[in-house]
């Protein structure tokens, strides 16, 4: 009896496998290349690996590939069908202008035009064995014109480029199939988030024959891929999946967003719950969030390492060296730089500016205005704009402060001050700055100052129902009512971003400087402020850091040598150079009450993190 039970069971498993094998062959697009049809027997994760390894750059005049700064027009002519996937992950790393046609048709005078004026031309072609072109698709090609770099894709099978005519090209890349996953990696390729290796195996033109391809390296960009590619199980991940569902389920949050990479890789990339607890605007994962004090390392510190880099700034230099019209005669001038960036300058923790503004409970008429004037010049909130004069009374009430021992203690008040010298030594606004010199040519569209003036409403979580200051549902605009008073920008907060460009941000770091082909910040610079300079403060130059005994901000399975920063709204973003860990948290647990700390008591973060280390240390084991 019990052997027939036993013989039951394992054949109900075998028709169950091969059940979902068939499931899985019937989803599955199948390879048909001779370049990949022996892919088809292989994972999914497989499959993508060791397709993106056949990816031949045949040309790449200029050093164009792979694209580095991204500050740029793009326009992206596919022609064929099938193309989608390879224009949605181009929508990954930048913003474009997409025009498609068969080939059977013209390009429209006012896209030519748009064409004409890009750039970066890229012109993808998409063949597969039921499409049909012709000669003079082919010849219509070669007339288009770009006056900037242009780069040709093509998706098409080797045996058909025996008599294909390859329109103009400053860069060329063959991947051979127009399958979705091929379509994936090269996207992925152009962005630097890929090196290229691919050879020809055979002949394909008289010009590019057997053996020929060019090698890029990685351009240091975040490469999106599964958690197999790493190897990392998916069914571990699953606990950050419920850790995070438990925080919204308790209250803690309304909804978040998760990024995790290792070694330059996101493996997890996930949204969970709304914006708000009404559950009308469920979290996307290019939804903005209040960063709140990371923008002490995301802009202040950044801006910092940037100048240094460019002989601009000396962390070791006191404060008076480069805005002495602000601090001398104050008991601010002397203060070290170094020992402001690691909050052991002896500033109180921070001064609530707003309530020196309120009268009878509401903002002081005679110091706010429902309109923008030239008086009335710093927006705080949805119809609310802040005298510009009063911005030097809340200097003058830092500088007053008596200055305590010289030891740890967190303050957000020397940053207003940092601001001031970055604006000085870069002669330009902060926000300004980081946007022209880092974020847009980095490809960080989401990180910036004050999103409304480029972002709509919805896009952004809300924060807190302030009821004490601005009297309204704060949303778009800086929760801190200091930075806020400031007009929303900073060097203590004011940062809004999603976690993708965070983390970007943060494997700019990881890279020492380098990103998307470009070095950025000197690798010297970037490990002094990583570093602890004091034996008696845990805390590095600007960034936060593991506890001398472990644990702190971040997880008690950090090592030593990781760095990153919370922020008051629910954030954390952490990187760990010795495990290549990157990992970003954003929430608006603030909404719709600061006063909420569940996020807190309940270690939703690090216990995430936790996760995360424990799946790294399996996968070393397996390896």
């Amino acid at each position: 009896m019990y052997l027939r039970v036993v013989i039951s069971r394992l054949i109900f498993l075998a028709l169950l496998v091969a059940f979902t094998q068939d499931i899985f062959a019937q989803n599955q697009i199948l390879w048909k290349s001779p370049e990949f049809i022996q892919l088809n027997s292989l994972s999914v994760s497989q499959q993508k690996m060791e397709a993106e390894k056949q990816i031949t750059v045949l040309k790449n005049s200029k050093d164009l590939l792979p694209f580095s700064v991204l500050d740029k027009k793009f326009v992206i002519l596919t022609v064929g069908e099938g193309y989608q996937e390879f224009t949605k992950t181009i929508e990954l790393f930048t913003d474009f202008t997409e025009i498609n046609i068969n080939f059977f048709e013209e390009i429209e005078d006012d896209k030519l035009k748009l064409i004409r004026h890009a750039d970066h031309f890229i012109l993808s072609i998409h063949i597969s064995d039921s499409q049909r072109y012709n000669e003079q698709a082919l010849n219509y090609l070669q007339k288009i014109r770009c006056q900037g770099m242009r780069t040709v894709v093509l998706f098409v099978p080797s045996n058909v480029m025996r008599n294909f005519k390859i329109p103009p090209h400053d860069a060329l890349i063959m991947s051979y199939e127009n399958h979705p996953f091929i379509l994936d990696r090269t996207a992925q390729v152009l962005f630097g988030a890929i090196p290229a290796q691919g050879k020809l195996k055979n002949d394909l033109t008289k010009f590019h024959t057997e053996g020929d391809g060019l090698d890029l390296r990685w351009g240091g960009r975040l490469k999106f891929t599964d958690p197999e590619e790493v190897g990392i199980d998916s069914k571990k991940l699953e606990e950050i999946d419920n850790i995070a569902q438990k925080g919204i389920s308790s209250g803690a949050y309304p909804g978040c967003q998760i990024v995790a990479a290792v070694d330059g890789k996101i493996f997890y990339r996930k949204t969970f719950g709304n914006q708000r607890y009404e559950k009308s605007s469920p979290v996307r994962i290019d939804d903005i969030y209040d960063l709140a004090s990371i923008t002490k390392i995301g802009a202040s510190t950044t801006g910092l390492m940037f100048l240094e880099s460019n002989g601009k700034f000396d962390v070791s230099k006191r404060l008076n060296t480069y805005i002495p019209e602000w601090v001398n005669g104050t008991k601010m001038e002397n203060l070290e730089l170094k020992d402001m960036l690691t909050h052991q300058a002896g500033l109180k923790s921070w001064i609530p500016f707003y309530l020196n503004v309120l009268k009878n409970n509401s903002p002081d008429s005679a110091l706010f205005s429902s309109k923008e004037s030239a008086r009335f010049t710093r927006n705080v909130a949805d119809n609310l704009w802040m005298r510009e004069d009063y911005v030097d009374s809340m200097y003058t009430q830092i500088s007053s402060q008596p200055l305590g021992t010289k030891e740890f203690k967190y303050s957000d008040l020397g940053y207003y001050y940092l601001m001031k010298v970055i604006e000085k030594q870069s002669k330009q606004e902060l926000n300004h700055f980081l946007r022209t010199q880092l974020y847009e040519p980095m490809g960080l569209r989401t990180l910036g100052y004050n999103p409304l003036n480029c972002f709509d409403k919805n896009r952004i979580a809300p924060t807190e129902n302030d009821t004490k200051f601005r009297k309204q549902v704060v949303q778009g605009y800086v929760h801190d009512p200091g930075a806020a008073m400031l007009g929303g920008v900073c060097g203590h907060a004011g940062l809004f971003g999603n976690a993708t460009d965070l983390a970007s941000l943060m494997q700019l770091f990881l890279n020492r400087g380098y990103y998307g082909g470009i070095q950025y910040l000197k690798p010297e610079v970037v490990d002094l402020y990583t570093t602890n300079p004091f034996k008696t403060n845990h805390r590095g130059i600007g960034f936060d850091k593991p506890k001398f005994e472990g644990g702190g901000t971040c997880s008690k399975l950090a090592s030593s040598k990781s760095f990153g920063h919370s922020g008051f709204t629910g954030t954390l973003a952490w990187a760990d150079p010795e495990n290549q860990l990157n990992f970003v948290f954003l929430s608006n647990r603030v909404y719709p009450d600061q006063e909420n700390r569940k996020i807190i008591d309940l270690g939703i973060r690090t216990d995430i993190q936790r996760v995360l280390y424990e799946a790294l240390k399996e996968r070393k084991k397996s390896r």
